[in-house]
């Protein structure tokens, strides 16, 4: 009988110190900040400064985000840590100054707390999800709607607005414009320490769509010449999906 005991809690505690530890969690916050020229970017209730006179107010900004992933080690030590397969980042709703300065806020569930070395994520849909469609995501996924049917694939930005061209105060001028398509999938990473911890859990981007839309006094979106795309003009595509890109800064 000793003897039996005696292989009972010698196994009970060879399986106990055998078990994989338990890491604790925290959910993480991803504040996504938007401004325009550094003024914080509200939707419908302000007006901007462009270029030459004109001057903007939006409607709609949105993008995609794809794969964004935590990262913990380098080299061949590299792990991911997985925050979301995808999110829409809408700006839709940021209709007063304190919405524009607290951003566009997204949660992701149970991130293990630790030291991490970076973040990576891409702009836009990754392929793999292009290819599906919403009917295969029930709502709210943010795949469930921003589908351009016609072109087999999700619109991956929108900029919407109104533009007075012409200094009457009218704001007559419609603006859309809408990107997408594999080609112009663009992985972006940040390379820096990030603690994630239950006192410090919250991510800080930001983006100024002055630098989506217009890089030099040569090299912009001119609105007298255009006001609407959906993809067809693929150097604009590429101009404004790399801007986005390149613009998108993590704080």
């Amino acid at each position: 009988m000793n003897k039996l005991l005696f292989i009972l809690l010698s196994f009970s505690l060879f399986t106990c110190n055998n078990e994989t530890p338990i890491v604790p969690t925290v959910d993480v916050k991803l504040r996504v900040i938007g401004t325009f020229n550094g003024l914080p970017l509200q939707m419908y209730n302000q007006n901007y400064e462009y270029t030459d006179g004109v001057k903007i107010k939006f409607q709609l900004f949105n993008f995609y985000l794809s794969d964004l992933y935590l990262i913990k080690g380098v080299g061949a030590a590299e792990e991911k840590v997985l925050l979301s397969e995808v999110v829409l980042v809408n700006f839709k709703d940021i209709q007063s100054l304190s919405a524009a300065e607290r951003g566009v806020e997204l949660v992701f569930k149970n991130i293990p707390i630790g030291n991490y070395t970076g973040f990576q994520t891409a702009v836009g849909v990754a392929p793999r999800l292009n290819a599906t469609g919403p009917a295969s995501y029930p709502p709210p996924h943010p795949l469930d709607d921003n589908y351009w049917s016609w072109a087999a694939g999700y619109v991956f930005s929108k900029i919407e607005g109104n533009a007075d061209v012409d200094n009457s105060g009218k704001f007559a001028t419609k603006l859309t414009f809408h990107s997408g398509g594999d080609a112009f999938y663009k992985p972006v990473s940040w390379n820096k320490p990030i603690s994630i911890s239950k006192e410090s859990s919250e991510m800080v981007l930001t983006i100024d769509v002055k630098d989506i839309i217009w890089k030099d006094q040569n090299n912009f979106l001119d609105f007298r010449k255009i006001t609407t795309d959906h993809s067809v003009n693929k150097d604009l595509v590429s101009f404004l999906m790399t801007n986005l890109q390149q613009g998108l800064k993590y704080r």
